[in-house]
């Protein structure tokens, strides 16, 4: 099926930590064009921005302002071709609260996703040692992340759009050959899970569904298909969509698979921001 508005809510520039220094070339202007071959209507850039990492100084921040200006001027140069959203990806802004607010107050994103990515005094997920690390305490990980999730959340009542990639200790665990010492739909999971969405749906905050497992050994989204169709029973209807790319070749990535698995759940359409406020808009 050939979908329309094709939408990547979900883009790392040269200005994100993990990007910078590693490939130059994910320019604001690169990343629009490319879009555009690609077939998008709309691109978010979501540079990271690890409040509790880059206060601790493991990380390094944004320049806030460069970026700024370089969205601005990708806006008016695309204005009518391409709707660029200067969006922000929020890591653990509950884990330091004054600091996250401050930063909203002084950038007024489009679009904020709130991700995810360490528990409280303990490292991200993405380098936790792995080959020494007890499979138990993994286990309990996973349950942590999803109990601090709803802190998270409640953090993020009227401040950000959608939460993101919903399951990203999975990812690691998958990665690392130890994606079978948890069911994630394991009912004491599940009812946890049941709170988040109910979180979700109550204050008008969307799931994003990130396409950037298919193409990282996981042969799922983040939050998984299965968890996207729960959230879709629930009641859920706020849905967005991204690669969670860091280079110009995963731009737009799996969108169109995305879409296909979404039609068939039912969904006949995602949700956009504009200004801040969610709408739908029809991939049919």
């Amino acid at each position: 099926m050939d979908f329309k508005n094709k939408i990547d809510y979900h883009i790392h520039s040269e200005y994100s930590f993990d990007v910078y220094g590693v490939d130059k070339q994910v320019r604001i202007f690169d990343i629009c064009e490319t879009a555009l071959k690609k077939g998008l209507t709309q691109i978010a850039i979501t540079d990271h921005y690890d409040i509790n990492t880059v206060e601790q100084g493991f990380i390094m921040g944004l320049d806030f302002e460069s970026r700024r200006r370089d969205i601005i001027r990708a806006k008016k140069a695309y204005e009518g071709k391409l709707k660029v959203l200067c969006g922000i990806e929020l890591g653990q802004p509950h884990q330091v609260p004054e600091k996250a607010k401050q930063i909203l107050k002084e950038n007024k994103f489009d679009y904020v996703i709130a991700s995810y990515h360490n528990n409280v005094d303990v490292p991200d997920f993405y380098i936790l040692d792995y080959p020494n690390i007890d499979r138990q305490l993994l286990v309990q990980y996973y349950e942590d992340y999803l109990c601090q999730t709803i802190d998270h959340i409640k953090w993020g009542i009227g401040r950000i759009s959608t939460l993101g990639h919903l399951g990203y200790p999975i990812r690691y665990y998958i990665r690392n050959g130890l994606g079978g010492i948890l069911n994630p739909y394991d009912p004491k999971y599940m009812k946890i899970t049941k709170e988040i969405f109910n979180l979700l749906i109550k204050n008008d905050i969307a799931l994003e569904v990130n396409t950037s497992g298919w193409r990282q050994g996981m042969n799922n989204s983040m939050a998984f298909d299965g968890m996207v169709q729960y959230y879709i029973d629930m009641g859920g209807k706020l849905l967005t969509v991204g690669s969670d790319s860091h280079t110009l070749d995963n731009v737009g990535d799996d969108i169109d698979k995305q879409y296909g698995i979404l039609y068939k759940m039912g969904v006949k359409n995602i949700t956009a921001f504009e200004s801040g406020k969610p709408y739908f808009v029809d991939i049919v």
